[in-house]
């Protein structure tokens, strides 16, 4: 609701400053209005919360107009009850009643086998006693507050109680709260309504990437600023909920204070550290039921400490991979790419036919006599030998070498046809791509096989001979590669075009009038790499073209956009960029690690 009510107004004159973590940016204007958001929303969550918080639990079998039912107390129910090791759990009165009570059935007892008379005698020896038993049950009262640590005494003092509303107002809390989402809701709609549906579609990706921005970024800072506020600032933890007479930092310690003189004395002290010592020895044993509680408390601390620390480092992985993933993005390359698709995919300067439109051999000549050629080679005024850098149709970029073409082959006959279905097979069957139905053999012009070995053509001469000789993929120092419908290899029959728009028309109308593309040509992946110096970037043509068995093909569009630097000169920016990949390592290595561990460990239990 606040988002869509602040969305589209500007705070500060042009947005203020931004700051960009890959696809996501931050400025001063959101900033703003988040902090106005928070604002808007932060009364009524503070006053549900605290009513949800000081609400006292419902009592068993209450309604909301009539009171809870008190349950009455049978007679014959005892009405003190056992005292238990946890003298935590009861009250000083029941002890002090449950002690009087007790002395007072030992002496109204009578002894077994004796019925005499009270005299006046007794009853007054009895009154004395109930006297001293009184004073003595006054003192195990008093000792009741104290506890020992450590051989000493403690006072305990006990925190007064806090006070707790009706528990009713929780029906207000859930009122207020299914409250504020329908007013939200209602807004929301009503705002969307009058922004029309391209508005409307344009908030709702922006507060996609708010939410994800939201979480990843502000709620982890402001959970770490609040963190620090209150361990600096408060530095207590709040206590409201906690009821248990535990003690308080005002507690005393009752042991006696000795002089130096007493301090001195050898006997003293050695009194001292034995009364100390019986103290301790005189006190209980815990319990086994407190020993188990302690011991799963601990375990659930453990496991608490391990998930929140897997928590952390999984949020710090992800940091570290979104700036590893987007810290080499630049919206100036991603600029550069766009105008070289433009260029040469979609025909911006030369040709009309664009490259994803060509579906057959004779439209993949028409897009690189038209589209690719003219773009590489605008103007052949350039082309000199003593300006080896030739501007391309951009006119602020220079293509690097000599552009070429890679074709990737079958062979011939390699598919298996039934003995019945011979006679019916007029042409060459022609099979998918494989490695192992790659062809890896020279020929001579229109892929005529050479029968005389002792007679090989210079394929070094010119490089019209040179695309029929089939070279390695160690030999081009290319890697396999993967298009569109297969894994193709990275060695082929390569066709230099030329350093000329002149050389390059020239070429290309060698390899149409020779065949050099056919039926069972697979794959053309055309190669050139261009430098634009204003922004210091390199661009690598990833382009290539998938030939199908049945016929037509399928472009494939990559760009590169990349920069050549050493470790000498990069920025601060990249070295840190660089120490992250590192720790990105890291994290990989330790993850791995982990998992083996993990894997063996559950196999042993299974072995």
């Amino acid at each position: 609701m606040a988002n869509i009510i602040f969305y589209g107004v500007d705070m500060v004159a042009a947005g203020g400053p931004e700051i960009k973590f890959g696809p996501i940016q931050v400025s001063l204007t959101q900033v703003i209005t988040g902090v106005m958001s928070s604002l808007m929303v932060f009364p009524t969550s503070l006053f549900t919360v605290q009513l949800f918080r000081t609400s006292e639990p419902k009592p068993e079998g209450a309604r909301f107009l009539c009171p809870a039912k008190k349950k009455k107390i049978q007679k014959s129910e005892p009405c003190v009850k056992s005292i238990s090791l946890k003298t935590d759990k009861t009250t000083e009165t029941d002890l002090f009643m449950h002690d009087l009570m007790t002395v007072r059935d030992e002496m109204d007892t009578p002894a077994s086998g004796l019925n005499r008379p009270q005299s006046s005698h007794s009853t007054t020896s009895n009154n004395s006693v109930r006297i001293e038993m009184k004073s003595s049950l006054e003192k195990k009262r008093e000792e009741s507050k104290e506890h020992l640590v450590l051989g000493y005494k403690v006072k305990r003092k006990r925190k007064k109680k806090r006070y707790l509303l009706n528990w009713r107002f929780k029906y207000l809390a859930w009122f207020i709260a299914i409250g504020n989402i329908g007013v939200a809701f209602w807004l929301t709609i009503l705002y969307a309504a009058a922004f029309g549906k391209k508005k409307a579609e344009e908030w709702l990706t922006s507060i996609g990437i708010a939410l994800i921005q939201d979480v990843l970024i502000t709620q982890p800072i402001k959970v770490i600023l609040i963190a620090v506020f209150f361990s600096l600032v408060i530095k207590n933890p709040i206590k409201e909920d906690d009821d248990s007479p535990t003690p308080e930092d005002g507690d005393e310690l009752l042991h006696e204070r000795m002089t130096q003189e007493e301090l001195e004395n050898a006997a003293m002290l050695e009194q001292f550290e034995r009364e100390r010592a019986d103290t301790i020895a005189g006190s209980m044993p815990p319990d086994d039921d407190e020993i188990l509680e302690a011991r799963e408390t601990r375990f659930k601390e453990i496991r608490m400490h391990k998930i929140v620390r897997e928590i952390i480092i999984y949020i710090l992985f992800l940091y570290v991979v979104m700036f590893v993933a987007y810290g080499n993005t630049d919206y100036k390359a991603f600029n550069l790419r766009q105008s070289i698709v433009d260029t040469y995919i979609n025909a911006a300067y030369n040709g009309k036919l664009k490259f994803n439109k060509a579906l057959k051999r004779e439209q993949f000549w028409n897009w690189t006599d038209n589209v690719l050629i003219p773009s590489l080679f605008p103007d052949d005024s350039s082309s000199s030998i003593d300006d080896p850098l030739k501007l391309v149709a951009d006119q602020q970029s220079y293509l690097i070498g000599v552009p070429a073409f890679r074709q990737v082959r079958i062979q011939k006959d390699k598919c298996e046809v039934p003995d019945v279905m011979q006679a019916q097979f007029k042409q060459d069957c022609r099979v998918e791509y494989s490695y192992g139905d790659e062809e890896v053999d020279n020929f001579l012009e229109k892929w005529t096989p050479i029968t005389n070995v002792s007679y090989l053509p210079n394929y070094e001469e010119n490089s019209w001979i040179g695309c029929w000789k089939y070279h390695s993929w160690y030999d081009l120092k290319k890697l396999p590669f993967w298009g569109n419908v297969a894994l193709y290899n990275g060695g082929g029959y390569l066709a230099q075009l030329g350093s000329s728009s002149a050389e390059s028309l020239s070429m290309t109308t060698y390899l149409k009038e020779t065949d050099w593309l056919d039926q069972y040509t697979r794959a053309i992946f055309i190669d050139f790499v261009i430098y634009n110096p204003v922004m210091d970037f390199y661009v690598v043509s990833y382009l290539m073209v998938d030939f199908l068995p049945q016929g037509g093909m399928l472009g494939y569009v990559d760009f590169k956009v990349t920069k050549l630097k050493t470790i000498h000169n990069l920025t601060f920016s990249e070295y840190a960029l660089l120490g992250l990949e590192g720790i990105f390592l890291l994290f990989v290595l330790w993850f791995t690690y982990n998992e083996v561990k993990k894997n063996s460990t559950v196999t042993q239990k299974i072995l």
